[in-house]
């Protein structure tokens, strides 16, 4: 009888959101680019946001029946304004499964209306679910596109540009070059960069992305590219995204990736929770 291996079950724990400033509660993860459109207002202060997720989990393998408790995330991330036109965005996991990891260490200036250069240790521009951060999941854990397939940070610097279109619709594209080396490390003097640029389009409730990205881990060099299309209105959020990822010198076979859910959210008063999902 052919042997049928159960997939080991995961209970993610309770998912914490702290706010330590007077604004929403957002993803770790978006909350760089959210909190630069107060620049230049009245609102403008150079008080820091504090945010941060507490993600704790329990595994079971049923295959060789061992299971672990885990602490899978304890963000803390700090953002804020030097200047009007200069902010800051600084991101830490105090106990990623036992470890400390410096995830996002970045600086940003406003060159001209609509273009900013940013420097320092950021994700590349690349892909749309791995941008998603552990406050804002939409599922428990992430996908194996954006856990597996192109989950990059890199040390290196980008430009972005926001195109002015009509009301409903918004163009910006961003790119950039990276040390192809380990974030652990920035030490290396390298002869190759990788690199990364990303498109994305939004036209009323469809946000159309795509990008390409370009890395130099080892002695090969990998190629990838994507495209997402995310539909959001009223109580619907719908999303597939594809990425093609191919071996320089046919080192490996070319890689598919494939991502494609749906989520209802209905709001409900039950103690803290305010919306249950179905998905």
């Amino acid at each position: 009888m052919k042997r049928i291996d159960i997939p080991k079950l995961m209970l993610s724990g309770f998912l914490i959101m702290l706010m330590c400033a007077p604004s929403e509660i957002k993803g770790a993860e978006n909350n760089a680019a959210n909190h630069s459109k107060n620049a230049g207002t009245k609102s403008f202060s150079y008080v820091p946001e504090i945010h941060g997720a507490l993600r704790t989990r329990f595994e079971h393998d049923f295959d060789n029946g061992g299971s672990r408790f885990q602490v899978r995330n304890a963000r803390v991330t700090l953002n804020g304004y030097i200047a009007p036109s200069i902010d800051y965005f600084i991101q830490t996991d105090l106990c990623d499964r036992g470890k400390m990891k410096i995830l996002d260490a970045w600086g940003r200036i406003a060159v001209a209306k609509g273009l900013k250069f940013q420097a320092g240790q950021f994700r590349l521009p690349f892909g749309t679910d791995a941008f998603r951060g552990p406050g804002n999941y939409v599922f428990s854990n992430r996908s194996f596109i954006g856990k597996d397939l192109c989950n990059v940070r890199g040390v290196g610097a980008k430009l972005s540009y926001t195109i002015p279109l009509s009301g409903y619709q918004q163009l910006s594209i961003e790119g950039g070059a990276f040390n192809p080396t380990s974030i652990s490390d920035h030490e290396v003097w390298i002869k190759e960069l990788s690199y990364a640029a990303k498109g994305i389009y939004t036209i009323g409730n469809v946000k159309l992305v795509t990008g390409v990205q370009s890395i130099s881990p080892d002695s090969i060099r990998v190629n990838l590219w994507n495209a997402s299309c995310t539909w959001a209105t009223g109580r619907w959020t719908l999303e597939g995204e594809y990425m093609n990822k191919h071996y320089t010198h046919n080192a490996h076979k070319t890689a598919h990736g494939w991502l494609l859910w749906a989520d209802y959210a209905m709001p409900i008063k039950a103690g803290v929770f305010n919306r249950a999902s179905f998905q």
